[in-house]
């Protein structure tokens, strides 16, 4: 494989009817992963690997086990944190998580914004005093004067990437202007730039601006076909492209996403694609049997299309 960094892969999690967490599906699905080249990191995230649903007790074997299960196949290993904790109890949860040594800790910041950037500082910085190198989770802040979501300000976005050592951040904000320029102070401060949100129909144009990595979409269910999407992005090979945009993903996100939302969509498509059932824990929204039957229209000319791209391979 040229010399790319791959795609940065977002780790779902499965559940048994009962609420109990499926490692057998977990571990038969990081293996099917970890089969391919072109992967910059493995991360297990706050939403993806829904956190909100676990203890944290959870939290860290969950963690564990996508460490252990990756780094046995060589690569690198992006994990998260408790949500809501003290700064005891994350402090107990990094000391713990640092003996399964994961490349990078995604913090999120999980309290609302007053307009002061000391917090936000103390909170993302907190990896680095158990050895551990940083990741940003950089979506939008709630504000804590009306609740309403806002982006980041450049000056928190300066002085975070200048003071902190951090090793990547991943870009979740779904506004282009915002996107660009974080992506120009990777490069001043030379930390990974991943882009998230919006699907490939944002990040072709990115591509040019030198966007080498992004957070898989529709690949999330489909981890087989990871290289071969991949590389046909960032090589710009139209044939590939159009076709993986017109058969997969605009009708995944037009008759899927819009219509139930990504965590819902997503979870649905796993399950079709065999990896897992389709359900959650209290109080997620759940997958019902009506939007199975809905998305199975949709996900049925999805097979047909990734047959195809298996044959012409």
């Amino acid at each position: 494989m040229p010399d790319y960094p791959g795609l940065t892969v977002s780790v779902p999690l499965f559940f048994e009817i009962n609420g109990s967490i499926d490692f057998e599906t977990l571990g038969r699905y990081l293996e099917d992963v970890c089969k391919n080249e072109c992967i910059y990191a493995v991360y297990a995230m706050a939403y993806n690997t829904r956190y909100r649903m676990l203890s944290i007790s959870e939290v860290l074997e969950v963690n564990r086990f996508v460490c252990r299960v990756t780094k046995a196949h060589g690569k690198r290993v992006f994990v998260g944190h408790p949500i809501q904790v003290s700064q005891q109890e994350l402090y107990g949860y990094l000391t713990e998580i640092a003996y399964e040594s994961p490349d990078g800790v995604s913090m999120l910041y999980p309290e609302r914004f007053f307009g002061q950037t000391d917090p936000i500082m103390e909170f993302i910085g907190t990896p680095k005093r158990f050895g551990l190198e940083i990741v940003v989770h950089e979506s939008k802040l709630v504000s804590g004067f009306d609740g309403s979501l806002v982006n980041w300000p450049r000056a928190l976005i300066e002085r975070l990437v200048s003071e902190l050592d951090i090793k990547a951040l991943k870009e979740d904000s779904f506004d282009d202007a915002l996107s660009s320029f974080i992506f120009e102070q990777s490069k001043i401060y030379d930390f990974t730039f991943i882009l998230a949100g919006g699907g490939k129909q944002r990040l072709v144009p990115l591509l040019d601006r030198g966007v080498l990595t992004w957070l898989n979409g529709t690949t999330v269910f489909l981890p087989r076909l990871i290289d071969q999407t991949y590389m046909g992005f960032v090589s710009r090979d139209r044939v590939f492209t159009d076709f993986y945009l017109e058969r997969i993903e605009k009708p995944f996100f037009d008759e899927c996403v819009s219509k139930f939302g990504w965590h819902l969509a997503h979870k649905a498509a796993l399950s079709f694609f065999g990896y897992g059932k389709p359900v959650e824990r209290f109080p997620h929204a759940k997958v019902t049997k009506d939007m199975s039957i809905k998305m199975s229209v949709c996900l049925d000319g999805i097979a047909s299309a990734v047959d195809e791209l298996h044959e012409n391979s």
